[in-house]
């Protein structure tokens, strides 16, 4: 599991998280999916969101781990 579907499948959806966020359309959040990768400059304003919407997030979710083969 990447970092960014570790973090994902947390929230109720990736819609409702665009939506916290201030985002009128998904595709920043469908970008960290496919990337697999939520860059730190989005880190505070996730963290914010989760506690907005009751999502328990720690920041060591947004650890990089790397998996192997």
């Amino acid at each position: 599991m990447t970092q960014a579907e570790r973090i994902l499948s947390k929230f109720p959806t990736m819609a409702a998280l665009a939506r916290e966020l201030g985002h009128t359309h998904t595709s920043t959040v469908n970008a960290w999916k496919r990337s697999g990768f939520i860059h730190q400059r989005h880190h505070n304003a996730i963290m914010e969101a989760a506690r907005q919407m009751g999502v328990e997030l720690m920041p060591a979710d947004f650890s990089v781990i790397e998996e192997s083969a």
